[in-house]
């Protein structure tokens, strides 16, 4: 009995050094978890920020070199000013007299020249002086006193027969640009600021306009670090890029800052890390509770897991892809644009495209060089496209696209000027494309239909072109 009652406590002793072996493995387990994925969500929030910033750096970058390019064909067909009130670009100019937004066109004395015949001298401005030596100029940060706004301007310069005749000027208040900045395409990732490296702020937003400088701004944050904002400002003197954390209002803010590649400008997008707290709050609630229910719940998991996998992989049986290309097959496309357009209409244009004089290429080198051709060109389909878009093979040599996010014409062209040059530069064929813009209340037959109609158009044109209809 006394054995029997050793050997029970013996047994009890040894289960019970297995539940707490068990659980200082989970507990210990699980702090590694935690603790790793503390970084891992810290890492994607640092990955995400930069991201957004470089989007921006990109958007400014384009928005500038527009511009630019705008004011050298106006310039090209602009009078010489002359003080007569006469020449041939006073509609213009005042078309674009607007709230953070001027047009003017200066002579070569000095004078510059906004609507309702506005004068005003800008002789010794540095920009003003780059421009009478034949360069397109960005200004710094300018002051307007009476105004009480700071802005930038765009110049080229007014040439005739060689010479330098006067300047065509562009100028953005650091408000307006700010808020080009922040359109749409960023709405809900951040705020995006520009400014110099002295700290004086070349695109702006609402609330700014107090702060003469973008450090004395976050000079009035707080920070866990004091010498956090002074190592920014040394990072920036040296042409570094970087990142911040402050607090403001009891939020968690990230700010990541880098050259914008336009004179001494720095770009940086400011976001609230509020995902990144809600996510590392969550994190812990959820280890807590399985360090205490850390056997039972694994176990129940993977009998989960295993039933789950098993019904997945079922559902998964039918074939998604194209057996030639691996791409999208026609059915699946079907089936995710039918989805797309019964919910949240991510995708905002349709590609319909295919391969010119495919025929000839089958006839002249043989089928195996036809098919090598439609996979090289549902390669550099996905190369050319963003990862969200939609590459499918719809059939022979035709293939359809899916475009997300972007309801921009312009960025659509981009996009699709880019397929064509990218396909006829690595596969030494040229292509046909077809482009409908999806509206509210269409059907896959009607986007097929409209896509196809504008292919159709694009091949009478001539071929090796976009249409879009």
């Amino acid at each position: 009995m006394e054995k029997q009652k050793g050997n029970r406590q013996l047994n009890t002793m040894i289960i019970l050094l297995l539940i707490v072996g068990l659980l200082s493995f989970f507990i210990f387990s699980f702090v590694q978890y935690y603790r790793k994925m503390d970084t891992k969500i810290a890492d994607q929030t640092r990955l995400d920020l930069k991201t957004t910033n470089d989007t921006a750096k990109a958007s400014l970058q384009s928005l500038l070199k527009d511009n630019q390019n705008w004011l050298e064909s106006l310039a090209m067909i602009c009078d010489v000013p002359d003080g007569t009130g006469q020449e041939n670009w006073w509609d213009i100019v005042r078309r674009f007299d607007s709230k953070g937004l001027k047009l003017g066109v200066a002579d070569k004395k000095g004078n510059i020249y906004y609507s309702d015949h506005k004068r005003q001298k800008i002789a010794d401005r540095t920009y003003y002086k780059s421009l009478m030596r034949d360069q397109s100029s960005i200004s710094k940060v300018l002051m307007d006193k009476e105004e009480g706004t700071e802005s930038i301007i765009i110049g080229v310069p007014l040439v005739r027969d060689g010479k330098v005749k006067g300047a065509v000027c562009l100028e953005y208040s650091t408000m307006e640009l700010g808020r080009m900045l922040n359109g749409k395409e960023l709405k809900g990732t951040g705020a995006v600021l520009v400014f110099s490296k002295k700290g004086n702020v070349a695109a702006s937003y609402k609330g700014m306009e107090k702060f003469h400088t973008m450090y004395e701004m976050l000079d009035t944050m707080k920070y866990d670090d004091s010498s956090e904002l002074p190592a920014m400002e040394a990072n920036i003197q040296k042409g570094n890029s970087g990142y911040l954390y402050y607090h403001n209002n009891g939020k968690l803010r990230m700010l990541y800052y880098e050259p914008a590649g336009i004179s001494d400008w720095y770009i940086c997008t400011l976001a609230v890390a509020e995902t990144y707290e809600e996510t590392l709050y969550s994190l812990k609630r959820e280890t807590l509770f399985l360090m205490l229910k850390g056997t039972m719940i694994t176990i129940l998991l993977f009998i989960f897991s295993l039933r789950f996998f098993r019904l997945h992989r079922s559902e998964k049986k039918e074939n998604t892809k194209d057996a030639l290309t691996g791409s999208l097959n026609r059915k699946n496309f079907q089936r995710i644009l039918e989805k797309d357009l019964k919910s949240k209409r991510r995708y905002i244009a349709c590609f319909f495209l295919d391969i010119d004089d495919f025929k000839g290429v089958n006839d002249t080198y043989g089928h195996q060089r036809g098919d090598e051709v439609l996979t090289g060109v549902a390669s550099c389909l996905r190369k050319s496209l963003r990862e969200k878009d939609v590459v499918s093979r719809y059939g022979g040599d035709e293939f359809t696209c899916l475009i997300y996010g972007t309801k921009d014409r312009k960025k659509i062209e981009e996009i699709a000027g880019r397929v064509l040059r990218s396909v006829t530069a690595e596969n030494h064929v040229n292509i046909s494309i077809g482009i409908t813009l999806i509206k509210d209340g269409d059907s896959y037959g009607q986007v097929i239909e409209r896509a196809d109609s504008a292919l159709y158009e694009a091949k009478i044109r001539g071929k090796n072109q976009y249409v879009i209809l």
